[in-house]
């Protein structure tokens, strides 16, 4: 599981137990993004400032950039 908040476009990204990935506007509590790639779904998130942009790993060894 993995929660990131993201307070200058009041966004909150986060995985489920289940893997899934999800991207909510918290100013209407929208969910906009759901992902669950693979069979094994998303296993890992990572936020890097610098490039302003999500890693993202799934069970099977898949790295995803969002």
């Amino acid at each position: 599981m993995g929660l990131h908040v993201d307070s200058e476009n009041n966004h909150l990204y986060s995985i489920s137990e289940d893997g899934t990935f999800k991207v909510t506007d918290l100013n209407n509590q929208n969910i906009l993004t759901s992902i669950t790639p693979g069979k094994s779904g998303i296993k890992y998130l990572l936020y890097s400032k610098e490039r302003e942009s999500f890693i993202i790993a799934d069970g099977d060894g898949i790295v995803y950039v969002y």
